[in-house]
């Protein structure tokens, strides 16, 4: 084993800087309008061709630099939709998307530092047949599986930390903090929850719930 490897096998956590070859896509920051939306993202000077870009993608989410998640999309809107985490403050989202939605929310609410970071699925050339014999053969360029490659990235994350970043290893569990779980039930079913007399002692996702949902002053000192 490399020192490398070494050294990192001695660690329980894995820091952007050691992913350079990911691109940094943005940063994400509160949303202070009057939309659902916890947040959104500041992008870096990206391209537009970049983030249009519509082939597979791997993306890591990380908290002061930490890698959280490690994930694919084939969206063909590119990355600019951030693998439609966006959206789970609204509509009828999964628990997986409420709770990505909301864990990002709760960490910039304690004023942490929330980072996205991308790499493209390399094209993949072959030379394809037709229906039959006669047929000329043709080159077909398309897109290397962006499945695959996460798979890739994270027994290589395993290979160097040991286990699969926190956010992996959550989606593994099927099951999310009651309170995210009690929100995306809400969610889905359009019902009104009302303001509660204890808000204080909530925790950090109802306390973000009800800023967006009841107008609640979560900034109050």
């Amino acid at each position: 084993m490399s020192d490398n490897l070494d050294h990192a096998a001695q660690t329980e956590e894995m820091n952007v800087t050691d992913c350079d070859i990911f691109e940094h896509v943005c940063d994400f920051k509160l949303n202070h309008n009057q939309t659902k939306t916890l947040w959104y993202p500041e992008y870096s000077e990206m391209s537009k061709e970049k983030l249009n870009d519509k082939r597979g993608r791997v993306y890591i989410l990380s908290v002061n630099d930490i890698v959280k998640k490690i994930g694919q999309t084939d969206d063909n809107s590119g990355i600019k939709k951030i693998a439609n985490y966006g959206v789970g403050n609204g509509g009828k989202p999964s628990d997986r998307t409420t709770g990505i939605h909301y864990y990002i929310g709760k960490q910039l609410l304690n004023n942490h530092k929330v980072s996205f970071y991308c790499i493209w699925c390399p094209e993949a050339i072959i030379i394809s047949p037709g229906f039959n014999r006669s047929d000329e053969h043709r080159k077909v360029i398309g897109s290397f599986s962006a499945k695959d490659l996460e798979k890739y990235y994270l027994e290589l994350y395993i290979e160097k930390i040991g286990k699969k970043p926190e956010l992996n290893l959550q989606e593994d569990s099927k099951k999310w903090d009651t309170s995210i779980q009690e929100i995306n039930r809400i969610l889905k079913s359009k019902e009104k929850k009302s303001l509660p007399d204890d808000i204080e002692t909530c925790d950090d996702y109802w306390k973000l719930f009800h800023w967006k949902h009841n107008g609640y002053n979560i900034f109050k000192k």
